[in-house]
């Protein structure tokens, strides 16, 4: 398991150069082929943002909604 946290943090390493919030992905969800492309390959824009999406966090409103009052 150390293999795959060191393609990890790599990971995250390289999205932290692109300028992305680390915090809104969760590398773990990629393959280890996926991690090792984006660790140590110059992807391009298209293909980081491929991986990147695959890898984001799903947020869920959790915003507090006031329901109408009923006349």
């Amino acid at each position: 398991m150390k293999g795959i946290d060191k393609l990890i943090q790599q990971a995250r390493v390289v999205a932290g150069i692109r300028g992305d919030e680390l915090d809104q992905y969760d590398f773990s969800k990629l393959t280890t082929a996926e991690l090792i492309e984006l660790a140590y390959t110059d992807l391009p824009e298209e293909r980081f943002q491929e991986l990147a999406g695959k890898a984001r966090k799903e947020h869920k409103d959790e915003e507090f909604h006031e329901e109408p009052e009923k006349e």
